[in-house]
């Protein structure tokens, strides 16, 4: 096995076959229009990631990074059929710190596990085993048709992050995503309301519980 090296396409020269792959891997309710990914591309909102195995194109990833939390934003992350079950992805996220070497994190949008969904409970415990960390919310994914729920998970690359996420570090990050990479949909507003009050719910019963506890 050779190794691995994730590079970038800035001219966009693979982007139709990356996206035809997207279709063809991704649910239809996670996907944006083409138009809007190649657009958000061209304006280096996203980023796109090529993984080499040597000379063999065997995977990428979408990414947005926000430079206000030094944090990434996982959107889209695949390899390519032929190449599954062959450890590459977990490779392809460890190279992602090496790319943005000033990011202290990496979210990521997980299609929540269901009984009746093993591919979903597989990704999951994918994700689980590459160190990352579902975060205590009720996430909610914007998309054309309305919204879904989502699990947010985080991947800290930092002691810093590691030690924990607060609430505003959160939602702002989430905010910003949304406003650049949501900004097609007219509801975005409304998405991020809801996440807002969540996660406000979610940050006083956290207090109220440190305040009960008795001292030992």
């Amino acid at each position: 096995m050779s190794e691995l090296a994730l590079k970038r396409d800035k001219t966009l020269q693979t982007f139709d076959t990356v996206f035809a792959d997207m279709l063809a891997q991704f649910p239809q309710e996670e996907m944006k229009p083409k138009e809007i990914v190649r657009t958000l591309l061209e304006r280096g909102r996203y980023h796109l990631l090529l993984a080499y195995d040597g000379d063999q194109w065997v995977g990428y990833l979408i990414v947005y990074y926000d430079r206000r939390s030094y944090s990434l934003w996982l959107d889209y992350f695949a390899v390519f059929a032929p190449f599954h079950s062959k450890g590459y992805g977990s490779r392809m996220l460890a190279l992602l710190p090496t790319v943005f070497p000033y990011a202290r994190g990496c979210f990521l949008e997980v299609e929540k596990p269901a009984s009746h969904n093993e591919m979903a409970v597989r990704r999951a415990q994918f994700y689980r085993r590459q160190g990352a960390r579902r975060l205590s919310l009720d996430y909610i994914y914007p998309c054309v048709e309305g919204v879904f729920p989502m699990d947010l998970f985080f991947i800290a690359y930092t002691q810093e992050a590691q030690a924990g996420l607060s609430a505003d570090d959160i939602f702002g990050t989430i905010a910003r995503v949304f406003k650049n990479t949501h900004s097609d949909l007219p509801h975005v507003g409304d998405v991020l309301r809801k996440i807002r009050r969540n996660l406000k719910r979610r940050e006083r019963m956290r207090k109220a519980f440190l305040q009960n506890l008795t001292p030992i």
